[in-house]
């Protein structure tokens, strides 16, 4: 990728809605390009800037009188169209008969299709907005792209070790939060490091076990919306299974190409174990 083609992809790429292919090619380019790089930071402290500015909800009602001022329009324009002319169009008296009524007719078929217009781009308008992927699946196509760039960019582990006294403490002061790293090679999953990933935004912290071939990444983030007591939740995303779980006030997502069982097996042996 040069630097015109990601260019042209920056704002999707920093709003979350590029796909795989296009989210990892970008990266390794950033990751060589110091002058994209520069502006993909700006953009997203610019973004990030929009966000942190004052708010103002809706007056309650809003929606609603909106949509009684949009039937209402649908309504008039109905009755107007429907109405026979003699009788909706006041006769001008400066005016030849036959010009008024042309002229009148005109007028409502042009208001009948601005409305019908306004409508049409109404409904585009709220079609777009329904298909757009929510904050859970725009978070785990992030996770997903991410597992995938810690093999192909060779970058899987920041700090090497299966002692828990070891991973845990080397995230000290590089994130706000303590991950639960622990062993498991006993029940099949040996811990093998972790490492410093950036998740939505935010410095991320990912532990990263080893089942047979399979690589499992888990990334711990602060609970969020997600109550304690959930159960684990699975899906799958582009060949890839994920679960995620409520543990300890944090969520953890375990990422991999493994089974779903084989997921939940290490979620369940976690849960045991995590202290």
């Amino acid at each position: 990728m040069d630097c015109k083609t990601l260019a042209s992809l920056l704002d999707v790429y920093v709003d979350g809605e590029t796909d795989l292919t296009q989210t990892l090619l970008i990266e390794q380019h950033l990751a060589d390009c110091v002058a994209c790089k520069a502006r993909k930071q700006a953009l997203a402290d610019w973004r990030a800037m929009i966000r942190k500015a004052a708010y103002f909800p809706a007056p309650a009602g809003l929606r609603e009188r909106l949509e009684a001022a949009l039937q209402g329009s649908i309504e008039h324009v109905q009755i107007e169209i429907a109405a026979p002319i003699h009788k909706t169009v006041p006769l001008l008296p400066s005016m030849p008969r036959v010009a008024r009524r042309h002229r009148h007719f005109g007028q409502r078929w042009m208001a009948g299709f601005a409305s019908v217009a306004a409508l049409l781009l109404f409904a585009l308008n709220l079609n777009w907005y329904l298909r757009q992927p929510n904050a859970e699946t725009r978070l785990a196509t992030e996770l997903v792209a991410a597992h995938v760039r810690s093999q192909l960019a060779a970058h899987l582990t920041d700090v090497v070790s299966s002692d828990q006294h070891t991973v845990k403490p080397w995230f000290n002061g590089r994130i706000d939060i303590a991950p639960p790293a622990i062993d498991l090679a006993a029940q099949g999953y040996a811990l093998i490091g972790g490492r410093l990933d950036y998740i939505a935004g935010h410095g991320t912290a990912a532990l990263v076990y080893r089942h047979h071939e399979h690589v499992l990444n888990v990334f711990v983030l602060p609970a969020g919306a997600v109550p304690a007591d959930a159960k684990p939740e699975a899906s799958s995303l582009q060949g890839f299974h994920l679960l995620r779980w409520a543990q300890s006030g944090l969520v953890l997502w375990v990422i991999s190409d493994a089974s779903e069982s084989t997921l939940q097996g290490f979620a369940e042996a976690f849960k045991q174990t995590a202290p």
